[in-house]
C-alpha cells in the first residue's frame, strides 16, 4: 500500500531533524543529500501505557480492572508532534528522528497522529561502521526539547511539562516514555527474551538489529508491512503531568442565601460558633453566631516548578530483596510503574521564607516549591494539572503527622459566613476559641471582639498602664473674704481612659499563613487635631504623662511591653474577611498505610505523573485554615501565600476513599477538619 500522511525527517548523527509538510503520498526522498553516510529505516508503534489495561496502583497484578483506569479528555492526549531520540549501547547520544504519520485519535482535528498506529522512522547519515542505536527515548508534543550528551542526562534533565490549561493554544500534554524495571521474560519454550526495556536504562524502549531495514523506503508503492520491513518496535508513553479534580459530595447541613445581585449561593453550617457575650473570657462553651462555610473554589498547592523528563527511581528495586515502595509498585505486564521519585527526592523542602518589615507586611523569600495567593485561586471547581512531586515520609511529617507545606495537597477555598451570606471577620485564638476581630454590637448588648479579649488578658497579666487624656474640664468656686471681696478659685480636672481595642490592631507575625498577634496602634492627634497626651496611673489614682517629648514612642513601648503575654505570641488565626482554606494533602497510594513504629510508609502521599487524582468533599468539620490578608485579587495586591506548615492528622482533616485512574485515576472522599 501507499506510504499516506508520512513526513519524513532526514537525520544527521548528532544533528536534529526538520519537519517536512504533510500530505498523503508525498515523496520521502531526503530534503539534504545522504552524504557517505548509510541509512536504516524503522516502524514504531507508539501506544498510550493507560489505554484499555491496567489495575489498580499496591493491588495484585492479575487483578484486571479496567474501571481504575481513564483515557480521560480527548485533548489530554491529542498529539501534534512525535520525536524520538537515539543512543549507542554505552548511552551516548547519536541522533535524533521526527515524525508524523497524519492519524487521528481524538477525531477532532486531521492534524493528530494516533498512538495506536505504525510510524516510520528514517535515520540517515549513519557512520558505515557503527552499530545502529540501541536505545531510544521518545517524547510526544515536547517541542523545543534537546537532548544531553548522554542517556542518562538527557531522562534526569529538568523542564518545567506541565500543561494547566490542556488548549491546543497552549500546546498539548508532554509524553514520554514510560519507565519501569522489564526483569527477564521467556517464551513458550523457555528461550529467554529481550525485554522492552532494560533495568540499567528503565526509561528508555530497548532496540534489536531487527527492528532496522538497511536503506531507506521507496518513495514508489511502499509497502509495510513485507518482506523487507522490520520489526515494530513497541513504544510506551505516559504524560508527565498529574491531573487533579475536586468535587462536592453530598454535603450535609447545606442552606441557601441569595445576595444583592439576586444570585443563589449555597453555604453549609458547622458545628461550631463565634464565642458569645462577653466572649465567655476565653471558656470554650456554646458561643451565639452559628458560623457557614462557603466553598469557593480550589486549587493544587506545594506544586513542583519542574519535572525529569522521564520518571525516575531514585534506588528503587524490582528486586524484593532491595529498597522498593510496596509490592507491585512496578508492573513489566502493564508497562509501566506507579510510584517515582519526583525533584529534590530524600531531601527536605526548603519552605519560604516569610518574614515581616516595619510596616507589617509580609516578605517571602521563595523556596523548593511554588505555593499559591488566595486570590490566585480559581473561583470554581473541576481539574487541574502539575508536575509529579513525591518525597519520602520523613521529610514531610513531624511528630508522625503530616506537614501540608511539604508535599503537594489541594488547597480548597472557603468563605465563613453567617446564616445571611454576611461575612464573619474572625480570630482563632491560641484556646482554640472563635472570636469576632472586632467589638460588636448585637441586640444592644456589646460583645468583645478578640482586640478587647486580649488587651483584657494584659492586663490581668501585666497590668496594662497606658492611659490617654480625653478632656480637661475647668471649675471655679467663689468665696467672700471679711474685707467683704470675692475671691475666685480656678482648678483644672484632667480626664484619662485606658486604652482600647481602636488603639491596638492586628499584624502579621511572620510564622505562616494567618498568623497574627495584637499590636499597638497608639494614634498620634485626637479627633480635634491636637496631640494625644499619654500616661500611666499612680497608685493614688493621679496620672503621670510620659515625658512630652517622646510621649507618643514611649507610650507604644509601654503598651507593646503589656501585650506580651502568651496568647499574644503570633500563634492566633485570622479570617479577614471569613477567608479561609482547607488544606488536603494528596494521597497517592491509601493501600500503604501507616506503620505503627516507622510512621508513614513510603508512597502513601505523592503527586505522580500520569495519575488522575480525584477528591470528593463529603463533610466539612471545621472553620479550616485562616488567611489574614487575602489581597483584593489585583496583580499588585494578591494576597498573602498559602502555606500551610502546621502538621495535622491526615484522619480529621482528610477521609479518603482515594482512586487513582492511569491517567491512572485517584479519587480521595474527603471529610474537612
Amino acid at each position: 500500500m501507499k506510504l499516506d500522511n508520512f513526513a519524513k525527517f532526514l537525520i544527521g548523527a548528532g544533528a536534529f531533524g526538520v519537519l517536512t509538510a504533510c500530505s498523503n503520498d508525498i515523496d520521502v526522498t531526503p530534503d539534504n543529500p545522504a552524504g557517505e553516510g548509510r541509512s536504516a529505516y524503522m516502524t514504531v508503534n507508539l501506544r498510550d501505557v493507560t489505554s484499555g489495561m491496567g489495575t489498580r496502583a499496591g493491588e495484585n497484578p492479575e487483578d484486571f480492572d479496567d474501571g481504575n483506569f481513564d483515557d480521560g479528555d480527548a485533548n489530554e492526549y491529542a498529539i501534534n508532534s512525535a520525536r524520538f531520540f537515539f543512543f549507542n549501547a554505552s548511552g551516548t547520544y547519536m541522533c535524533e528522528a521526527s515524525v508524523w504519520n497524519g492519524g487521528n485519535l481524538s477525531g477532532s482535528t486531521t492534524d493528530n497522529i494516533t498512538l495506536n498506529g505504525n510510524t516510520v522512522v528514517v535515520l540517515e547519515n549513519l557512520k558505515e561502521n557503527e552499530e545502529n542505536p540501541r536505545y531510544m527515548l521518545t517524547v510526544l508534543n515536547g517541542d523545543g526539547f534537546t537532548p544531553e550528551a548522554t542517556l542518562e542526562a538527557t531522562a534526569t534533565k529538568l523542564y518545567n511539562w506541565q500543561n494547566t490549561n490542556n488548549t491546543e493554544a497552549q500546546g498539548r500534554f508532554v509524553m514520554t516514555t514510560t519507565s519501569y524495571y522489564d526483569g527477564e521474560t521467556e517464551d513458550a519454550n523457555g528461550n529467554k527474551l529481550t525485554p522492552n526495556h532494560l533495568d540499567s536504562f528503565y526509561y528508555a524502549t530497548v532496540l534489536q538489529p531487527r527492528n532496522f531495514v538497511e536503506g531507506q523506503p521507496s518513495d514508489e508503492d511502499f509497502e509495510m508491512p513485507g518482506d523487507n520491513a522490520p520489526e515494530t518496535v513497541q513504544v510506551y508513553v505516559e504524560r508527565l503531568a498529574a491531573k487533579v479534580e475536586v468535587v462536592l459530595g453530598n454535603l450535609p447541613n447545606k442552606s441557601t442565601y441569595t445576595d444583592e445581585a439576586g444570585k443563589s449561593h449555597d453555604i453549609y453550617k458547622l458545628e461550631a460558633t463565634v464565642s458569645g457575650t462577653p466572649n465567655n473570657e476565653g471558656e470554650p462553651v456554646e458561643g451565639a453566631t452559628d458560623i457557614y462555610v462557603e466553598i469557593l473554589g480550589w486549587d493544587l498547592n506545594a506544586t513542583a516548578p519542574k519535572s525529569y523528563f522521564s520518571k525516575q527511581f531514585d534506588n528503587f528495586s524490582f528486586s524484593s530483596s532491595l529498597h522498593t515502595p510496596w509490592t507491585n509498585w512496578n508492573n513489566p505486564g502493564l508497562y509501566r510503574s506507579f510510584w517515582g521519585a519526583g525533584i529534590g527526592y530524600g531531601q527536605a523542602v526548603q519552605l519560604p521564607q516569610v518574614t515581616v518589615d516595619g510596616e507589617g507586611n509580609r516578605v517571602v523569600t521563595p523556596g523548593t516549591l511554588d505555593y499559591v495567593s488566595y486570590n490566585d485561586i480559581a473561583d470554581n471547581l473541576g481539574v487541574r494539572y502539575a508536575n509529579e512531586f513525591t518525597n519520602k515520609p520523613e521529610f514531610y511529617t513531624k511528630e508522625n503527622l503530616v506537614v501540608p507545606s511539604c508535599v503537594s495537597h489541594v488547597v480548597l477555598k472557603a468563605r465563613l459566613c453567617d446564616k445571611s451570606g454576611k461575612d464573619l471577620d474572625m480570630i482563632r485564638a491560641t484556646n482554640g476559641v472563635l472570636y469576632l476581630r472586632d467589638d460588636r454590637n448585637a441586640n444592644g448588648v456589646n460583645s468583645r471582639g478578640y482586640l478587647s479579649y486580649v488587651l483584657g488578658n494584659a492586663n490581668t497579666i501585666n497590668n496594662l498602664n497606658v492611659w490617654y487624656l480625653v478632656e480637661e474640664k475647668g471649675s471655679s468656686t467663689t468665696e467672700t473674704l471679711p474685707d467683704g471681696s470675692v475671691k475666685t478659685t480656678y482648678s483644672k480636672e484632667s480626664v484619662f481612659r485606658q486604652v482600647d481595642a481602636s488603639m491596638v490592631k492586628l499584624a502579621a507575625s511572620g510564622k505562616g499563613t494567618g498568623m497574627v498577634k495584637v499590636v499597638p496602634n497608639l494614634p498620634a492627634t485626637g479627633e480635634n487635631g491636637a496631640a494625644m497626651v499619654y500616661a500611666t496611673r499612680n497608685a493614688d489614682g493621679t496620672f503621670t504623662s510620659f515625658d512630652a517629648a517622646n510621649n507618643l514612642s514611649l507610650a507604644t513601648a509601654a503598651l507593646e511591653k503589656a501585650l506580651n503575654i502568651t496568647e499574644n505570641r503570633g500563634d492566633a488565626m485570622a479570617y479577614t474577611g471569613g477567608a479561609s482554606y482547607y488544606p488536603i494533602p494528596i494521597e497517592h497510594n491509601k493501600l500503604v498505610g501507616t506503620d505503627a513504629t516507622t510512621g508513614y510508609k513510603e508512597g502513601y502521599y505523592g503527586l505522580v505523573r500520569n495519575h488522575w487524582y480525584k477528591l470528593t468533599i463529603n463533610k466539612l468539620l471545621s472553620v479550616g485554615l485562616g488567611i489574614f490578608n487575602p489581597g483584593e485579587g489585583s496583580q499588585d495586591d494578591n494576597g498573602e501565600i498559602i502555606i500551610p506548615n502546621d502538621p495535622k492528622d491526615p484522619s480529621l482533616m482528610v477521609a479518603a476513599n482515594l482512586k487513582v485512574l492511569a491517567w491512572k485515576i485517584v479519587s480521595q472522599d474527603v471529610d474537612l477538619d
